[in-house]
């Protein structure tokens, strides 16, 4: 019985350790951008073909999607969709067969923003 209430606890600080860490910008991604300075990554999906960050800053989402926008097109991505609304931005931009995706929404002076490759 004690062994098990130990591998129990010893899961649960596993699990836990999983839950409470502080994501890292996806290596997937470097090979085409930095993260916008002063962003803090929130969580990381990573899948076999795709990886997908969500990340916060205070900045505007005009200052970071012209920052993304510029980064992608020096990059030699093309923008195939994109749409602006007062609280929110989304850019679709293609390369080849290389699909990266930004989308942001603005809440209580934050900006809240997500990267798909």
């Amino acid at each position: 019985m004690a062994r098990f209430r130990i591998g129990s606890l010893i899961l649960c600080v596993f699990f836990a350790s999983n839950v409470w860490a502080q994501a890292s910008f996806p290596e997937r991604f470097s090979n085409y951008l930095k993260p916008y300075p002063g962003s803090t990554v929130e969580q990381v999906f990573t899948f076999p073909k795709a990886t997908e960050a969500t990340l916060h800053v205070s900045a505007s989402i005009d200052d970071v999607a012209k920052f993304y926008y510029k980064a992608l097109i020096d990059k030699g991505f093309k923008v195939v969709a994109t749409s602006k609304e007062a609280h929110s931005a989304f850019m679709r931009f293609v390369r080849g067969e290389t699909e990266f995706i930004f989308e942001a929404i603005r809440q209580e002076g934050i900006t809240v923003y997500k990267l798909s490759l």
